[in-house]
């Protein structure tokens, strides 16, 4: 069918499916298979950008956010390739974590010098 291959076949058909038993029971849940199947040809190319002008803006970022930034992206692809897709807790709670952890490096403020000990020799 030309036009679902172009445009998918609609969000959460994949898990849907398999459940109501249309789809068959060793279809893919990966994320990357969820994307091309639910969104299509143009939604599959739409996340391909999105994934490289992500990683060409981690170029751009502060040297303190960078690393975060590489990590986070990394571990997201990484569960887009091997977990059991969107639909499961991991994908959230890794999104989370990472906003959390990237939070805290932006706000955050390193010490140039070590505090001085001296004031602590008095106790």
């Amino acid at each position: 069918d030309l036009p679902r291959l172009v445009t998918g076949h609609g969000v959460d058909t994949v898990v849907r499916g398999a459940d109501a038993g249309l789809l068959p029971t060793m279809t893919p849940r990966v994320g990357l298979f969820e994307i091309w199947y639910e969104l299509g040809i143009l939604g599959a190319l739409a996340a391909a950008a999105g994934v490289w002008f992500g990683f060409r803006a981690i170029g751009s970022a502060t040297p303190r956010l960078a690393p975060y930034l590489a990590a986070t992206f990394a571990a997201d692809l990484t569960l887009a390739f091997l977990s059991e897709g969107f639909a499961q807790m991991t994908w959230i709670t890794l999104l989370a974590i990472s906003a959390i952890a990237l939070s805290a490096a932006a706000r955050s403020q390193y010490r140039t010098t070590r505090p001085s000990a001296a004031g602590l020799a008095r106790f």
